[in-house]
């Protein structure tokens, strides 16, 4: 499945190593836990970019990443807690309450978009898991991001 990484290219040396979540913690980890999020789409990734950049629209670099589906886990959305938007600490005990299980990724709702659009999932990735390192990179690119949508 490919899928789409988006990050300040400032960040880009570390972008899939997960550093970024395991410093600061995220929807689906908390402080500690690296993982690295996935988008199954480019304009999702973006969106979920968007909604976190104030003051402005810097350089990123664009990652499509080919992720194995036989290594991709759904959550079951009927499990999520009413009000999970807004529940951070419920989501993140669920994803890294994930990591370190059997497969790589973890596929999860956006909280960007409504749910039921089903084709428009984030992947929570554990980059310690022995898969990880046979992940093939498709194509990268530096594209900025519109200044209308900030």
């Amino acid at each position: 499945m490919l899928v789409w990484r988006l990050t300040p290219s400032r960040h880009v040396t570390t972008a899939l190593t997960g550093d970024g979540a395991s410093l600061y913690g995220g929807r689906w980890n908390r402080k500690g836990s690296a993982v690295v999020y996935l988008s199954a789409s480019l304009a999702l990734a973006t969106l979920e970019v968007v909604v976190h950049i104030t003051g402005g629209t810097l350089p990123h670099t664009a990652i499509a990443l080919d992720l194995p589906d036989e290594e991709i886990e759904r959550l079951d959305d009927t499990a999520l807690p009413a009000g999970w938007i807004d529940d951070e600490p419920a989501t993140q005990a669920i994803g890294s309450g994930w990591l370190g299980g059997g497969r790589l990724a973890l596929a999860v709702p956006s909280a960007v978009l409504d749910r039921r659009a089903e084709a428009e999932r984030n992947f929570v990735v554990d980059p310690a898991h022995r898969r990880w390192r046979s992940v093939v990179e498709v194509c990268r690119f530096e594209t900025v991001i519109d200044a209308r949508l900030g």
